[in-house]
């Protein structure tokens, strides 16, 4: 995320391919040990963003089904 903030900024206007691959590049330069905190970093956002979407999802089912439950009780 940071290169692509980087890059965009260095480079206005350019098109996606061309940063995707200068972020690949970049990519490929970083050392192991580098590449593996990103990729805990990676990790970290991604259960972060699963955690969320589940709970949003469980809250967007208990409304649906306490609305059909409530129109059932009233009919």
């Amino acid at each position: 995320m940071e290169a692509r903030k980087n890059l965009l900024e260095e480079r206005p206007g350019i098109n996606d391919s061309t940063l995707n691959a200068l972020i690949s590049v970049k990519w490929k330069e970083l050392s192991e040990e580098d590449k593996q905190t990103w990729n805990e970093k990676a990790a970290g956002a991604k259960e972060s963003r699963w955690n969320w979407k589940s709970i949003t999802n469980l809250q967007q089912w208990r409304r649906k089904t306490t609305t059909t439950h409530n129109s059932k009780k009233q009919a």
